[in-house]
């Protein structure tokens, strides 16, 4: 088992699991903080002999909340080529739900067949013909589990963190595995990668220059 797959399962076991009637009561005042630091979009612009070519491509990311229910708060988070924002490189949808007074679990999940992700930003309802019950009643769009930290890091950042099998359209991919640690900070998201086969780190990525810019109004990306 790799380092960071140790460090996950010890998270898991570690942390208590008891949630008192007020707290589950409260998730949606609790999480309101991240809502509000983390929904936008950032643009990734990045220079230098040290990236590839194909990392230097530009590069946004937008971060989202859709439903919200009594105990979760579901988002999605997808990346695009700013020259092209009709065809999303890819995305996913994110469940978080209360695991304890410190921390909310998160269970990550594909877009289903055929969804049409384009500009779905824009709309005043993103994803209206999705529900988390379509999602839900897909098992096999449920791709990986990861935690979200309910207070600020260093009173900087919000952290979530995962380890997730690849979605479906980057099966080709040299790598079946991907463990992510995201930031979001008031104006700029970090993403430190890590992607592996078979408990194998094949290479890691760390997009932590400061050239994440936020956009808030989504509506005009």
């Amino acid at each position: 088992m790799s380092k960071i797959y140790c460090i996950l399962f010890f998270i898991i076991c570690l942390s208590p699991t008891g949630l008192t009637f007020a707290q589950k009561n409260n998730f949606a005042k609790t999480i309101k903080p991240f809502i509000n630091i983390s929904k936008g979009a950032y643009e990734q612009r990045v220079v230098g002999d040290e990236f590839t070519e194909r990392e230097k491509q530009p590069q946004d990311l937008l971060f989202f909340p859709l439903w919200a229910g009594e105990q979760n708060q579901w988002f999605y988070f997808t990346w695009l080529n700013p020259n092209d924002k009709s065809r999303p490189l890819g995305g996913i949808l994110l469940c978080v739900e209360p695991f304890d007074a410190d921390s909310a679990k998160i269970q990550f999940y594909d877009l289903p067949e055929g969804t049409n992700a384009a500009f779905q930003w824009r709309n005043p309802i993103p994803f209206s013909d999705l529900s988390p019950e379509i999602v839900k009643n897909q098992p096999e769009l449920a791709i990986g589990t990861g935690f979200l930290l309910l207070k600020k890091v260093d009173n900087l950042y919000w952290n979530w963190h995962t380890s997730a099998k690849l979605p479906r359209y980057t099966k080709a991919a040299p790598y079946n595995f991907v463990a992510l640690d995201c930031r979001f900070y008031e104006k700029k998201i970090t993403v430190n990668a890590i992607f592996s086969k078979d408990d194998k780190i094949i290479f890691e990525q760390k997009h932590n220059v400061p050239l994440l810019k936020k956009y808030k109004n989504l509506k005009k990306y």
